[in-house]
């Protein structure tokens, strides 16, 4: 997967590069979302100076929110049932790497 990578702190979104990242594995109860779209807020531009009150420790994706296409459903849903979106399905959320293909 392409995604944007934060090694280190930067100044701002230019000094952000894409890097290619294995394809993320979901645990039993996560889905797999394919991301088209993701936007920028306030909040990110924080996060990528190291400026944001809660940092996820080095290196991660940033980016929070996202549009997509579910890819994967789990195999076993925290409901304990059938999962509630289904592979194919448009969803959009707000969840650490956001700027990323999946």
């Amino acid at each position: 997967m392409r995604a944007i990578q934060v090694k280190e702190y930067v100044k701002g979104p230019d000094g952000l590069r894409v890097v290619d990242l294995p394809d993320p594995t979901p645990q039993p109860d996560q889905y797999l979302i394919g991301i088209h779209a993701s936007a920028t807020n306030f909040f990110d531009l924080l996060q990528i100076r190291g400026k944001y009150q809660h940092q996820p420790p080095l290196p991660w994706v940033s980016g929070s929110e996202f549009s997509g296409v579910i890819l994967k459903t789990p195999s076993k849903p925290k409901s304990g049932g059938k999962p509630k979106y289904q592979v194919g399905d448009k969803v959009f959320g707000a969840s650490q790497g956001g700027y990323a293909t999946k």
